[in-house]
């Protein structure tokens, strides 16, 4: 089952919409940037988000240690370090300062095709 992004990804990145969760298909890189709420490494753990068709970039950022931290490492371990595509379910918090920075909350597929579509985030 394939289905849209919940709005287009250069729409996102400019509006910026608060406090909704969002699942969007996007290319995961690891990264080191960390800035304003996402500032301290030992923290969170930094990610580029890029998607198909876009030059911008959003930085996903997951709590150091947790499990969707640990999956990421798995999945791009399993890549070989490079780009990969997931669909991953984002959020960017209510009065966040970070203007690249989103919170990823959840791994919802390991292709950009679902297989079981998982409950909207909504």
């Amino acid at each position: 089952l394939f289905r849209s992004q919940p709005m287009p990804w250069d729409k996102f990145v400019a509006a910026r919409p608060a406090g909704t969760s969002m699942d969007f298909r996007v290319y995961v890189e690891p990264d080191n940037f960390y800035s304003h709420e996402f500032a301290d490494p030992s923290r969170w753990t930094s990610y580029r988000l890029t998607t198909l068709n876009s030059d911008e970039t959003l930085f996903g950022y997951t709590a150091a240690g947790s499990e969707v931290a640990a999956q990421l490492q798995t999945l791009l371990e399993q890549n070989g370090g490079r780009r990969t595509s997931l669909i991953l379910r984002l959020i960017i918090p209510e009065g966040l300062l970070s203007r690249r920075g989103v919170v990823i909350e959840e791994i919802l597929s390991v292709r950009w095709l679902y297989i079981d579509p998982p409950d909207s985030g909504s």
